[in-house]
C-alpha cells in the first residue's frame, strides 16, 4: 500500500527539492521517464518543455546513497511503469514581459504538478496560470530524475506525486557587481540558467561602479571609451541578448546604475564632474579606493546622467531599474550630512522623474530612506545591506507603499570571508567575516522582529556577490551552492523552527542541488566530504 507523505519540510531523503515546494505529497514507487515522452502542450512552450525534458536525459547525476543508486537497480526492471506523456495547460498566453511589466508581488508564479502510479503507461500533468509558472514548474520536474547506474535510463523513486506550489516573495535575486571585475557574457547567460534551475526570479545587474563604465551607450561614448577596462565592455548586443535569455527561462533582469557614488570611472572622461578624485588618503572620502562622486553642485551631471537613462531605458524592459544612491561620503564634498542631504534627495527626485517618464519603478538602496531621509514614490524598492537588524529603521523610515529587499550583509554577502583584498596589508580580513555559509543563509527569517502589518511589506531579498576578488575564473563557486539556500528562504521561506527541526534533510538536498549543478558543468563549491553526503546526520557535531 502506498503511504502519502505530506508535511511542510519532512526528513525524507528520497526527496530532494529545492527550493522545497509548499505542498508536496508523494510515496515511495518507483517510474521511469520515456526517452520518447510525448508532449501534448501550447505550441509556443514546446521549446522550453522539451529543452527541460533534454536536460533530464543528458543528465548523469545520480541519487545521493552510499552507493549512488545502486540501491535502486533491483527496483528499476522491464516492469517498472514509465511516464510517456506529459501534458501542460496553461491558464493565461499574457507573455513574458507583460509579467516582467507588472510590480513584483502581482507575478504568478504558481503552479500544480502531479504525477500518478499505476501500472500502466503514465501521464504526468502540469498546470500553470502562465508561461512564468510553467518555468517554475519544469524545474521541479527535473530535479525528480536521477539516472540510472549501469543503463541509460532516468528514474524517480518517490511516485505518486502531487505539488501544488507558489512562493512566498516575488524578488528572489542575485546581485553581480560587474565593475569591479569584468565578467564574460557567457558567464551571465549561465549564471542566469542556474539561477531559473532553483527558481530564483531576478538578476540583478550591477552594472557600472567606480572602478569601470563598461556599458556601451549611443550617447556619451567617451563614458565607456575612457571609462571601462580596454575591450572588457557590454555592447547594446550584450545587454539584449543577456535581457532575452533571461526572458527565456523566466529571469527578470533589472540593470542598476550605481548613481551619484561610486561614480570614479565617470571621472576619465569628464573630471569636471567628479569631486575627489582618487583623492588620498581614500578611507576618508571612499568605502574603498578610488574616490569619487557626481558632483551634485555642476548643473552639467544632471543633463549627461539623464541622457544616459535615455538611452538606456528603452532597452531596459523590466518594470525595475537600479539607481544606486549607496555609500555617499559627505568628505568628499568638504560638506556635512546635512549639507549634502538636500542636493542628493533633488538628485535623486530627478532620478525617479525620469523613471517615471519610461514607467519605471526605482531600486534603490537603504542609505536614501535612513541617511538622507527622502520621501521615496510608492512602489519603490529599498535594498537593506545593512545588518539584519536594520530593517525595521528602514521600515519606520518609509510609508507603507515602499517595499524592502532583505540584502543583510550578516547574512547575504557572499563575498565575505575570502580573505583581504587591500595591498600592504598581510594579516587583512574582508570587513564583512566571517564567511557566510549555506548555513547561515539558510537560517534568515525575513519576518524576524517585524510588526505583522509590516510583513506584506517584504517584497525578498537577494544574495550578493561584489567582485573585488571574483570574475568570471571564480564566481560559480563563490555563487553556488550558496545561493541556492537564498532561493528557498525566499521561496518556501520555512518556519525557522522547522528549519532547525530538518537541517539534516536541508543539508541533504544542499548536496543534492550541488551535484545537480555539478553535472550542469557549475563550478559549485563542495559542501562536505562526499562520504558525508550520502551519510545525512553523521557529520554533525
Amino acid at each position: 500500500m502506498l503511504q502519502f507523505l505530506v508535511l511542510p519540510l519532512l526528513l525524507s531523503f528520497s526527496s530532494a527539492l529545492l527550493p522545497y515546494p509548499q505542498s508536496y505529497e508523494y510515496a515511495d514507487s518507483f517510474l521511469t521517464l520515456s526517452n520518447d515522452l510525448s508532449i501534448n502542450a501550447p505550441e509556443n512552450t514546446l521549446d522550453t518543455i522539451n529543452a527541460a525534458v533534454q536536460a533530464i536525459h543528458a543528465s548523469a547525476h545520480r541519487r545521493l546513497s552510499i552507493g549512488l543508486g545502486s540501491e535502486d537497480v533491483d527496483s528499476i526492471t522491464d516492469a517498472t511503469p514509465s511516464i510517456t506523456a506529459l501534458n501542460v495547460n496553461i491558464d493565461s498566453d499574457i507573455s513574458i514581459q507583460d509579467i516582467f511589466n507588472q510590480p513584483i508581488d502581482k507575478r504568478d508564479e504558481s503552479y500544480y504538478l502531479d504525477i500518478p502510479y499505476s501500472e500502466d503507461d503514465i501521464t504526468a500533468t502540469i498546470n500553470s496560470a502562465n508561461i512564468l509558472g510553467l518555468h517554475r514548474a519544469l524545474s521541479t520536474f527535473q530535479q525528480l530524475f536521477y539516472k540510472h547506474p549501469s543503463e541509460d535510463i532516468h528514474y524517480l523513486n518517490n511516485a505518486p506525486i502531487t505539488i501544488n506550489d507558489s512562493p512566498e516573495f516575488g524578488w528572489r535575486s542575485v546581485m553581480l557587481d560587474t565593475s569591479r571585475n569584468y565578467y564574460k557574457k557567457e558567464s551571465l547567460l549561465n549564471l542566469i540558467s542556474t539561477m531559473s534551475f532553483v527558481k530564483l526570479s531576478v538578476f540583478h545587474w550591477h552594472i557600472t561602479d567606480q572602478h569601470s563604465w563598461p556599458l556601451v551607450t549611443d550617447v556619451h561614448p567617451e563614458l565607456y571609451e575612457k571609462g571601462s577596462y580596454p575591450g572588457m565592455l557590454y555592447t547594446q548586443q550584450d545587454i539584449e541578448d543577456v535581457v532575452e535569455h533571461g526572458r527565456s527561462v523566466g529571469v527578470d533582469v533589472v540593470i542598476e546604475l550605481d548613481l551619484p557614488g561610486h561614480t570614479q570611472s565617470v571621472a576619465e572622461s569628464h573630471p569636471d564632474l567628479i569631486s575627489c578624485i582618487d583623492r588620498r588618503p581614500w578611507s576618508n572620502y571612499a568605502a574603498e579606493p578610488p574616490a569619487g562622486q557626481l558632483n551634485l553642485q555642476n548643473d552639467d551631471v544632471l543633463p549627461l546622467v539623464q541622457s544616459v537613462l535615455d538611452d538606456l531605458l528603452p532597452r531596459a524592459p523590466s518594470k525595475y531599474f537600479g539607481t544606486g544612491g549607496d555609500e555617499l561620503n559627505p568628505a568628499c564634498y568638504d560638506m556635512t550630512l546635512d549639507e549634502l542631504a538636500p542636493l542628493v534627495r533633488s538628485f535623486q527626485s530627478s532620478l525617479s522623474d525620469k523613471l517615471d517618464e519610461f514607467n519605471k519603478t526605482a531600486v534603490v538602496w537603504h542609505e536614501l530612506s535612513t541617511e538622507y531621509e527622502m520621501p521615496l514614490e510608492d512602489g519603490t524598492l529599498v535594498i537593506n545591506w545593512s545588518t539584519a537588524d536594520f530593517t525595521s529603521q528602514i521600515l519606520a523610515s518609509q510609508p507603507s507603499t515602499v517595499s524592502i529587499i532583505h540584502a543583510a550583509s550578516d547574512y547575504m554577502y557572499l563575498d565575505c570571508g575570502t580573505g583581504g583584498w587591500l595591498g600592504n596589508a598581510p594579516d587583512g580580513t574582508s570587513w564583512c567575516d566571517p564567511f557566510k555559509s549555506w548555513q547561515k543563509i539558510y537560517s534568515f527569517d525575513a519576518y524576524a522582529n517585524m510588526a505583522e502589518e509590516d510583513k506584506g511589506r517584504v517584497a525578498g531579498g537577494e544574495t550578493t556577490l561584489w567582485s573585488e576578488q571574483a570574475d568570471s575564473a571564480n564566481f560559480e563557486s563563490l555563487i553556488w551552492p550558496r545561493a541556492a539556500a537564498g532561493a528557498e528562504v525566499f521561496w518556501t521561506h520555512p518556519d525557522p523552527q522547522v528549519r532547525t527541526d530538518n537541517a539534516d534533510d536541508a543539508l541533504y538536498r544542499m548536496h543534492d542541488i550541488r551535484y545537480r549543478l555539478v553535472d550542469r558543468d557549475v563550478r559549485a563549491a563542495a559542501l562536505q566530504p562526499l562520504w558525508c553526503a550520502v551519510r545525512p546526520g553523521k557529520c554533525n557535531v
